[in-house]
């Protein structure tokens, strides 16, 4: 009728195909894929449902897959920061006019989400000597290279020689979860394992 009159479509977009094209626009690629994860776990959880208008998704929908998460034992700070993910999805929804309302806002009006950061234990010097000895040669150097500076493994393994400043003895790094320069020192004493 609208376009018979001479006037724009009314815009129609689901669920998964509005989150589908979010995930598009991110420019950053770590950042994609795990909001991809997110999006994927909730377009799951959400089943059917994710096929209709994105205007119907309500706080319930979005307190079942809070519950689907926890359910599944997931930590209480990847469930606030998957919770995060959609409530930035559906604020721009809202701001684009494809919905009233944020779900996510209402659900943490209803129930507030509290998370508590877990304590990690560095390795001891004997469980890195275990690794060390079950390791491959390769696998030996980032072992070493993470347990000596502190840095995560996946950094270590992507570390190259352009990353080391031989002269001001540091290294430097992009971390793949900040996605910043960090610069690496030495976090223990050298010594033998």
């Amino acid at each position: 009728i609208l376009e018979n009159a001479g006037e724009a479509a009314l815009e129609v977009q689901t669920v998964e195909s509005f989150l589908r094209e979010w995930l598009q626009q991110k420019e950053n690629e770590n950042t994609r894929e795990r909001y991809k994860l997110v999006v994927d776990r909730f377009l799951s959880c959400m089943g059917k449902k994710s096929k209709s208008l994105i205007s119907n998704i309500s706080h319930r929908d979005i307190l079942r897959f809070i519950k689907s998460r926890k359910d599944a034992g997931l930590a209480s700070k990847t469930v606030l920061v998957d919770t995060k993910v959609l409530g930035t999805a559906f604020r721009l929804a809202m701001r684009l006019g494809l919905s009233q309302h944020n779900p996510v806002d209402k659900a943490q009006a209803l129930k507030p989400l509290k998370s508590t950061s877990s304590v990690r234990e560095p390795f001891t010097p004997e469980q890195v000597s275990d690794l060390l000895k079950a390791a491959d040669e390769e696998w030996k150097t980032v072992i070493m290279f993470g347990y000596f500076t502190g840095a995560r493994l996946q950094d270590c393994a992507k570390m190259q020689w352009d990353d080391v400043d031989f002269e001001h003895s540091v290294i430097m790094r992009r971390n793949t979860k900040s996605g910043k320069d960090k610069p690496l020192r030495m976090s223990r004493e050298v010594t033998t394992i």
